[in-house]
C-alpha cells in the first residue's frame, strides 16, 4: 500500500515513512479538522496560496504589487506617447526641409532662367550701362 503527505503530495511506501516526514517537515503546520487537510495561507496580491506562514511572508516580500505594476504600465504608456510625439516632430521638421529645398531649387531655377539666355558679353555691357564696375 501506498501513502501520501496530503501538504506535499509526496508518496511513501509505509505509514511509518509518511510520518517521519510529516514530523519533519509538516510539523507546524495547521490542518482543517474536519478535511484533513492543510490550512493555506494566500499571498495578499496574487493569491498564491502556501501551507506555511513563513513561505508566504517570504514570497509576499518579493511579488510585485498590482499598484507597481500599474505605475510601470502607466510610464511606458507616456514613454510610447513621447515617442510618438517625437517621431510626428520629426516628420513635420523632414517636411518644412523639403519644402524649403523646393523653394531653393525653384529659386535657382529662376535665376538660371534670367541668366542663361544673355551670354557674357551681354552682361559685360549691362554692367557698363548702368555703370557697375566688374
Amino acid at each position: 500500500m501506498e501513502y501520501f503527505c496530503n501538504i506535499c503530495k509526496k508518496q511513501y511506501a509505509s505509514y511509518q515513512s509518511l510520518w517521519n516526514h510529516n514530523n519533519t517537515f509538516h510539523k507546524n503546520i495547521k490542518t482543517n479538522e474536519t478535511t484533513k487537510k492543510p490550512l493555506l495561507f494566500a499571498c495578499k496580491t496574487c493569491k498564491q496560496e502556501f501551507t506555511n506562514r513563513q513561505t508566504k511572508w517570504r514570497h509576499e516580500k518579493k511579488c510585485i504589487k498590482p499598484k507597481e505594476t500599474n505605475n510601470i504600465k502607466n510610464q511606458m504608456e507616456q514613454i510610447e506617447k513621447q515617442t510618438n510625439d517625437i517621431e510626428n516632430q520629426m516628420e513635420q521638421i523632414k517636411n518644412q526641409m523639403v519644402k524649403l529645398t523646393d523653394i531653393q531649387l525653384i529659386t535657382l531655377q529662376t535665376i538660371e532662367q534670367i541668366i542663361q539666355p544673355k551670354t557674357l558679353n551681354n552682361l559685360l555691357n549691362d554692367c557698363k550701362e548702368k555703370e557697375i564696375e566688374v
